[in-house]
């Protein structure tokens, strides 16, 4: 049995199979009764049709797209309790449409603990300090160019007056 490895789903192609499960609820159904697993395996087949028509890449199997499904909501799992733990920080939009689906409600958005307002603030406070720190320097480092160039056209006219003495001009 000689498999060979596929290529890995784009981020494009996650989100078609994301979309394509999300239009069948059967795939979302706990029962495992047999007449039910044979619904699911017939709607993994037409998911699968349906990508394999919408992606111009290499063919998917139907094992292939539902294990890709499965690993997805593992991570959707895993991402919620981080949220819950409030150790999240960057957002990843396939991964939060998920935690909205496990969790049965499209509308959910992953909310913002005291804590992480808190923290939040402070990061903005922190940003916004730099941030006029560095718009002094960068001021001040002006200023002090400007100040240097006309010391320097100074220092030149004095050197052109010195050489106007010493060396007098004999047409005049």
């Amino acid at each position: 049995m000689s498999s060979q490895k596929s290529m890995p789903l784009t981020k494009e192609e996650v989100m078609q199979l994301v979309q394509l499960v999300e239009e069948n609820p059967v795939v979302f159904s706990k029962a495992t009764n047999a007449s039910n697993n044979l619904l699911k395996d017939a709607t993994w087949s037409i998911i699968t049709d349906s990508f394999n028509a919408l992606i111009a890449s290499s063919p998917r199997k139907p094992e292939q797209l539902r294990l890709k499904w499965e690993n997805l909501k593992k991570s959707a799992r895993k991402r919620s309790t981080k949220i819950r733990m409030n150790n999240l920080k960057v957002s990843i939009p396939i991964l939060d449409s998920l935690c909205r689906y496990w969790h049965g409600n499209k509308h959910l958005k992953p909310c913002k603990l005291k804590r992480q307002n808190a923290a939040c603030d402070v990061k903005a406070s922190v940003v916004a300090r730099n941030r006029a720190i560095t718009a002094y320097y960068d001021a001040k480092k002006k200023n002090e160019e400007e100040i240097a160039t006309i010391k320097k056209r100074k220092l030149e006219l004095e050197i052109l007056e010195l050489e106007r003495r010493i060396y007098p001009d004999p047409t005049k």
